[in-house]
């Protein structure tokens, strides 16, 4: 693998911005990274000159149901592929593929497959591992998932799931359900990350399982309780104690529409970036037309309506996941959250690298680290992406953002 050099582009950290900055790589690392001048290669490497654009951290998906008609719940290395795939264009260089509430054969065989298309190295953004949205939800926030199979974790099939702890980086559930703390203080002692997500919580059973290893909240302000009345008192709910505990990092689906303009800054202001992190919920529709697309898989005949742009329930109450991607959430952090471009970043790369214990791999421009990076232009647009230290994505045309 010859060596590879990004020359003078700004490069975008979460500590420092260089502007006319140079990254070296090799066999898939990145060697070196500083200031034209401050680092040298060979005269044979091959280089991209990035005058007047951004170089940044591939970006990192912790929530993608599917995207360019395909689902992960397809169960094939056709639907997998293309969702690696459809993701190089637009800035995602690894993303953890998402399973919603399904039958539990269901979900192990999906997660067995994606398990053994890791170890083959599907084309495209890399899988990390997957991310179970359920089945252990609450019945009364079950948004789009169908109440079928929402259930209570019976011992058995806690079990079957934990034989996959290795390729399970995160698990959704709802805190107060019963069995799901002990359930999830298992998976956290192996590695996972456990997430309060489609939850009626009280803010007291968030602190049971923020005591019990809960580190994130998956997509801040959907399908969770807030402030709720118990006679005259008022009770907060897992949106409060998700802004207010430092313990807990938030999920935030970077559309536009799930988290409006004031909602985006409330988070930021509340959390910081530092423990906020853009994912896409993005859907079978992403990248395709308006119309009307199946949930999860054709047998479970639940649907999502996309009309201008927007995914939705079939009776248009309740928004769908999204068809968004990871490009367009770092440009509405910008536009919306009112932050700087490298803090806009770091909710699309190191956060969420931290927050699933791979910080030491992927997630920031530094040497050693896998050369996952991606080229921006003026407006945000990716021109280049690049996995492992090769060009898997370029666009026709380029444009100065300066």
């Amino acid at each position: 693998m010859n060596t590879l050099v990004i020359d003078g582009g700004t490069l975008i950290t979460p500590e420092v911005v260089i502007k006319g900055g140079r990254v070296v790589i090799g066999e898939g690392t990145i060697v070196a990274v500083g200031a034209l001048g401050a680092t040298d290669f060979p005269a044979v490497a091959e280089v991209i000159r990035a005058d007047g654009l951004y170089v940044c951290p591939g970006f990192i998906d912790l929530q993608m149901n599917g995207a360019a008609g395909f689902d992960v719940l397809d169960g094939t290395e056709e639907a997998l592929t293309a969702i690696a795939r459809f993701n190089i264009s637009h800035a995602t260089t690894s993303f953890l593929p998402t399973l919603i509430s399904s039958p539990i054969e269901k979900m192990t065989a999906v997660v067995k497959h994606v398990r053994n298309l890791q170890r083959k190295s599907v084309s495209g953004s890399k899988i990390l591992g997957v991310h179970l949205e359920g089945p252990y939800i609450s019945p009364a926030q079950i948004g789009a998932h169908d109440p079928r199979y929402v259930r209570l974790p019976a011992r058995e099939e806690v079990e079957t799931l934990l034989d996959y702890s290795d390729i399970i980086r995160v698990i959704t559930a709802a805190p107060e359900v019963p069995d799901v703390i002990d359930m999830c203080r298992e998976f956290v002692h192996r590695g996972t990350v456990a997430s309060i997500g489609h939850s009626n919580a009280t803010y007291d059973e968030v602190l049971a399982a923020v005591d019990s290893g809960f580190t994130m909240v998956t997509h801040i302000y959907s399908v969770m309780s807030s402030m709720m009345r118990v006679g005259p008192r008022k009770v907060a709910g897992v949106l409060e104690a998700a802004l207010l505990l430092d313990e807990l990092s938030v999920g935030v689906i970077g559309d536009g529409f799930h988290v409006p303009e004031p909602f985006m800054k409330l988070v930021l202001k509340a959390k910081g970036t530092g423990k906020a992190i853009l994912v896409t919920d993005a859907i079978r529709a992403t990248g395709l037309t308006d119309g009307k697309y199946v949930l999860g898989t054709n047998e479970d005949e639940r649907f999502a309506l996309v009309e201008n742009g927007v995914a939705m329930t079939p009776d248009r109450t309740l928004y769908a996941g999204s068809v968004t991607t990871m490009d367009v959430c770092v440009r509405n952090a910008v536009s919306l959250g009112g932050i700087e471009l490298k803090d806009a970043v770091a909710m699309a790369t190191i956060n969420p690298a931290k927050l699933i214990h791979m910080e030491n791999e992927v997630g920031s421009l530094e040497q050693g680290k896998k050369a996952d990076l991606v080229i921006l232009d003026r407006e945000l647009k990716p021109v280049y992406t690049i996995i492992n230290g090769e060009v898997v994505f370029k666009r026709g045309c380029t444009q100065s953002p300066v």
